[in-house]
């Protein structure tokens, strides 16, 4: 799904967007520019708090936009990597989840993944989705003001029929902050099992320990590893 294709559908007023790095010289010239055209005009950036303060001291002086078109906090851990943008409106959401940060190279200067849906304000499943998914976000946002910005952007009539965000489970999950992958895979997927993976992914470690551990957690039998690189992977049972 190309992202520039993604943002410029309209029918959704808001967006948030996560990601890792940040080029705000970039973004404002083509990803708020793309926003704009698709009719979306509250925009919220949450970033890696390394990438983002290392990006604006380094343009300082050309970025234009900042608290006037869009905000930008960063995140409130160490490192933070996702790569998602939830645009929202009054028929429902659309969600991008992919491996490009919002810079040139994530954006078609690399080679990156990604994957895009729609979710219908009508479907009983809308609410509980996005609200989990925003309340997730709401735990990495930094200070009072870009929570009451991400308030604000998802006060529509179908989000908050379904109730308390802090209730509700995404399908899509961001880790916590403080707390391991695994913990939440072991709560989220807690008695299930499984045959088949399929694990997208920019690096791994080369002894397979996170398959290992899948299949002693899960079951798995069969795993397929997609790598930017290739590297050898050896799993024994």
């Amino acid at each position: 799904m190309n992202p520039r294709q993604f943002c410029r559908e309209r029918g959704y007023t808001s967006a948030i967007a996560l990601t890792y790095s940040f080029d705000p010289l970039f973004f404002e010239r083509v990803v708020l520019s793309d926003l704009w055209y698709g009719g979306t005009g509250d925009i919220v950036v949450v970033g890696d708090q390394h990438q983002i303060s290392e990006a604006t001291t380094r343009c300082i002086g050309q970025i234009r936009d900042l608290g006037k078109r869009y905000h930008l906090t960063s995140a409130n851990c160490p490192t933070f990597h996702p790569k998602v943008i939830i645009r929202l409106g009054q028929q429902g959401a659309a969600v991008w989840l992919g491996s490009g940060n919002l810079t040139h190279g994530g954006w078609g200067g690399n080679e990156e993944l990604a994957i895009a849906w729609k979710i219908d304000a009508k479907d009983p499943a809308a609410a509980p989705a996005i609200q989990g998914l925003i309340s997730q976000v709401m735990e990495y946002s930094v200070g009072s003001m870009a929570k009451e910005t991400i308030g604000r952007l998802i006060d529509h009539e179908w989000f908050t029929a379904g109730g308390d965000p802090v209730a509700r489970q995404s399908p899509l999950m961001i880790t916590n902050p403080g707390r391991p992958l695994a913990d939440d895979l072991l709560d989220r997927w807690n008695g299930r099992r499984f045959t088949h993976m399929r694990v997208f992914t920019g690096s791994t470690d080369e002894g397979g320990r996170f398959i290992h551990w899948c299949h002693n957690r899960f079951g798995i039998e069969h795993c397929t590893v997609a790598l930017s690189v290739c590297v050898k992977i050896t799993c024994t049972n």
